[in-house]
């Protein structure tokens, strides 16, 4: 299952069909394929409208666990494959919402969005994570992920393979992924990462391994 947040103040706005109006589900319906079909379950959660300091979409973190499972006690699905993106406003709710709950995902990809590391980034230092951002991105300075990608590594002892595309086919079985694109736009981004089949292809190598023994849970990311 993916959940995507969306960006910007379609995450909040009253009008229903922003829902369908960016993301995974957006890209595939406007390229008219299916770049991996029948794969995955993609939820977009929508906002009701608010005051604007109320639209960050990890001040509601709680509600979107609850979605998550209702949709994996429905039998929906794959609870050891729950996977989080989003943009620009979905990318911080990406990053908010996983260090509230990193139990909950085996990977996430926050995209064009900003994050502060000077607390609970240790929480997710065994997250896998793809981080993509614009370098010359005028809303979001790419200082925020270049900052977050260091903070990982220096002190967290946590590697990224860097990249400045979607085309290596070896990007797929790399644990931790930061792409940096050649852009002075704050979008686009997420196009060309929901379009790239080797997107997809990364989440689906990425899931948690649930041992039980004695009745305690232990989980492991791969």
């Amino acid at each position: 299952m993916i959940m995507y947040l969306q960006g910007g103040d379609a995450a909040a706005s009253s009008y229903p069909g922003t829902v369908k109006d960016g993301g995974p589900v957006y890209y595939m319906l406007r390229q008219q394929r299916e770049i991996l079909p029948d794969s995955f379950i993609i939820v977009n959660p929508h906002m009701k409208p608010g005051a604007r300091e109320d639209r960050q979409l990890y001040q509601h973190a709680e509600g979107l666990i609850d979605i998550i499972e209702r949709v994996i006690q429905e039998n929906y699905a794959d609870p050891n494959r729950i996977y989080m993106t989003g943009l620009s406003r979905g990318g911080h709710g990406t990053w908010g919402v996983a260090k509230r709950y990193p139990e909950k995902f085996a990977a996430i990809v926050p995209i064009a969005g900003a994050i502060n590391c000077k607390a609970d980034c240790e929480k997710i230092q065994k997250l896998p994570m793809w981080i993509i951002h614009n370098d010359g991105d005028p809303v979001i300075d790419y200082e925020y992920p270049k900052n977050t990608v260091n903070h990982f590594e220096m002190e967290l002892g946590k590697a990224f393979h860097q990249t400045s595309s979607f085309q290596d086919s070896g990007l797929a079985q790399k644990p931790n992924l930061f792409t940096t694109l050649h852009s002075n736009s704050h979008g686009g981004a997420d196009r060309k990462a929901y379009t790239a089949p080797v997107f997809y292809h990364w989440l689906l190598t990425k899931r948690q391994i649930r041992h039980d023994c004695h009745g305690i849970n232990f989980v492991k990311l791969k």
